[in-house]
């Protein structure tokens, strides 16, 4: 018998630490778009959230979007009114 695996980005940790980090986006000017990311007011910067991780992205061109930093949930942490744990 095949045993039902969990979707990945399920756990309650990861989508505890996905709240916390909208929410401290938010509080900082970020706003959401339909797919779920988080743009700022101009709209040249964005955090794209997946189900394991966060990406930092500028935009370049009309819909081109190029990864800045990026972390997976596990190691970023919200310090000192900064996100800590993203590398380039």
């Amino acid at each position: 018998m095949y045993s039902r695996k969990k979707p990945i980005g399920s756990s309650k940790k990861i989508q505890k630490k996905k709240e916390e980090l909208k929410n401290f986006l938010r509080e900082n000017g970020m706003k959401e778009d339909r797919w779920g990311n988080l743009k700022d007011e101009t709209g040249e910067t964005r955090f794209k959230f997946s189900s394991t991780s966060l990406r930092f992205e500028k935009k370049r061109g009309k819909n081109d979007w190029v990864r800045i930093r990026s972390g997976y949930y596990s190691k970023i942490e919200i310090r000192d009114g900064r996100i800590h744990g993203m590398e380039f």
